[in-house]
Parts: C-alpha cells; structure tokens; sequence
C-alpha cells in the first residue's frame, strides 16, 4: 500500500501562525525586539564566529523594517501574493528582506517547541511495523511506501523526527534537505519539503562572552532578540544561504516539483500512491499548477482523506482539493476525517499489521 501525505500551513497551526494571523504575529516579534535587547553584546557561532553589538540604531533599524513590511504585507492577501509581486516586479532586494523576516519569524515561533501531534504521528507509524534486524538499530521497513511532502517552511516535522530518532541529526545538511538516503534506514518512510526549510548548520552555537553556547532553539530571551534582529537586519550576507534556501512554489526550475529529479529516485514512488491523506492544506490558487500536476501523477489513487481545525475545515479543504482535480480522477473517494492527532489511514495500518503476521508465522523469508 502507498500512502503520501500532503502537509500544508494548518498541520503546524499549534506552534506557526497561518496567513491571516501574520501581520499580527510578526509585529509581536518587533515588540520582543525592543523589550529583550537589552545587552550589550551576543555572540554566534557558523563558518565562523561572529559578534553582534545591537546599538539603539541597528535595534530601531529592524523594528522599523518590520513595520515597513507588515504595512505592505497588510494590503496583501497573503505573504505569498506579496512575494510573487515583488518577484514579477524584478525586486530581488525586497524579495530578499521578505524572506529575512520570514526566516526570522519561524525560528521565533519555533522557540514555542514541537507541537505533539508530530511526535505523536511519528511515534504511530514506527509502532505498527515489522520489525527487521538488519544493518543499523532500529531499522524498520514497512510492507508499502509512506511518503510526506509538506509545503511548510517550519522545522516541525524534522525536530519531532529528531526527537524520535536522537541519532539521526546527520541526515540534514545546512538547508534542510536529506543528506543522501540515511533516513531510510531509521523509518522506511521518505519525505521532502517541497519549498525548503528553516535551518542552521549543525555547529551552529550562540552565546554571551564567558557563557555556555546554546543551541538555535535554547536561546536565552535577550540572545533570541539580538539573534533575530541581525538575520532582519543582515547586510552583510551572513545568512544569503540559509535565506535563499526558502523558495516559494513559482521559483522551482524547472516550474514543476514533478520534474526535480528527487522523486525520481526508488524511494519517491510519488506515482504509485493509492492513498492521499491532506492534512491543513487549501491548496491556494497561487499553487494550482502544481497541484493540479502532482496529483495527476498519482495514477493509482483510490482515496484521499482531508484533515482541518475540525469536520467542518476538513470539507472546506475538500472543496479545495476538487478544483484542482483531474478528470481522470473523478472516481476516487473524498472521505472528510476528524482526529485529535495526524491521520493514520487504516489502510496503511491494517496492510502493516497483515505483514507483521505473516512474518512472524514464518510464511515470509527475510
């Protein structure tokens, strides 16, 4: 059985504020900004040390950017359309400041910790599995293919997985993409994020002269404000990579996430999925096309369940997802689902737990 799942801005909704709440939140940040950068200075520590002395001017000089951005941001209908403007405007330097302060605000709202429903997803679909000894600890294989692929840009989904598999924080390079096929071994499920992700190098440490480094998400108050103050505020270029790591769905080149040559691969089987479970995902206008092409590679699909806030948010996701529909698709079922934790369609389930029979009455040789 092929199961992917397909995780929009809703699924980290505990933790990262979705579109309507994020001229608010962000603003909230620039009050953090003026309230906890009260030391002299801080430093940090990637491919290289590097010292910040947050003067009043350079304080002042982030909070109004920030206020600069949200004022444009307010007359937009999301961060999204803001940034498709800038980039049809040719605006690389607003575009850049855009991303600044989104990278800024997710590693803000990431201080908040991991929203349960992730370890919790994680925790259920290494339990119902067979069990293999092979060549690591823990290796586990499923009967079928699991595949996640999340458009949020947040680090929720890789902390939780980090959380679960302590020894498995080699698996990432500097901005967030798997590092080579490692992963493989620890769950048999495969994942990607499909606009980057929100990250650090692994040596990153940050710290006040004479105190113990922290890591990016044990920052003390003031070290967080002085932190994220310098990303905003960069004009250096300290953090072009991890910046330009965030794309948006209209960036890819080639313009199809079908055509990047990581689901081409043995282990993206993106094509053979049966079951689609949608959880927190509208699927925006600004992402039809490639939506709309996703899914049609998803010859063999048979049901796709939809999780929101509620019953009622998972029909309107539902809605959604029928816009973007392919003809040839018309006979699937759309089974709208409520669940306290991320779904776990009993197809996958009940396919795991017939192949652990099996191979405990000895009817499969490994």
């Amino acid at each position: 059985m092929s199961v992917t799942y397909y995780l929009g801005a809703g699924a980290s909704a505990k933790k990262i504020p979705c579109v309507a709440d994020l001229c608010k939140e962000i603003r909230e940040m620039a009050v953090f900004i003026k309230g906890n950068s009260t030391q002299e200075e801080i430093s940090y520590s990637f491919n290289g040390k590097h010292k910040i002395n947050l003067g009043s001017d350079k304080r002042e000089r982030s909070i109004q950017i920030i206020e600069e951005f949200c004022n444009e941001l307010d007359g937009q209908l999301s961060i999204d359309t803001l940034a498709k403007i800038y980039w049809i405007q040719n605006d690389r330097f607003k575009l850049t400041r855009l991303k600044s302060i989104l990278f800024a605000s997710l590693i803000f709202w990431e201080r908040k910790g991991i929203d349960q429903r992730y370890l919790n997803f994680w925790a259920t679909i290494t339990s119902v599995h067979s069990t293999l000894i092979k060549d690591s600890p823990g290796y586990i294989e499923f009967p079928g293919t699991i595949n996640v692929l999340s458009w949020n840009y947040d680090s929720q989904l890789e902390r939780a997985f980090r959380e679960i598999f302590p020894n498995a924080d080699d698996i990432w390079d500097a901005h967030g993409k798997t590092n080579g096929k490692n992963i493989f071994k620890y769950t048999g499920v495969n994942f990607k994020k499909l606009n980057g992700s929100v990250s650090m190098p692994a040596s990153f440490s940050i710290g006040s002269p004479g105190a113990k480094d922290n890591g990016l998400y044990d920052m003390t108050e003031y070290q967080m404000a002085y932190f994220i103050a310098d990303i905003i505020g960069d004009q250096q270029g300290i953090f072009y990579d991890q910046i330009e790591g965030l794309k948006f769905c209209w960036e890819h080149s080639p313009p199809s996430i079908i055509q990047d040559n990581s689901f081409k691969d043995n282990y993206y089987k993106i094509d053979t999925t049966e079951v689609l479970v949608v959880i927190g995902y509208t699927f925006p206008s600004i992402n039809h096309s490639l939506d709309f092409g996703l899914i049609k590679t998803m010859k063999n699909l048979k049901k796709v369940y939809f999780q929101g806030a509620n019953r009622a948010d998972a029909e309107r996701i539902k809605d959604y997802f029928q816009a973007v529909l392919p003809e040839s698709h018309s006979n699937i079922k759309l089974i709208p689902i409520d669940s306290n934790g991320f779904f776990i369609p009993p197809e996958a389930t009940i396919e795991i737990e017939k192949n652990d029979i099996s191979m405990r009455s000895g009817s499969t040789s490994l």
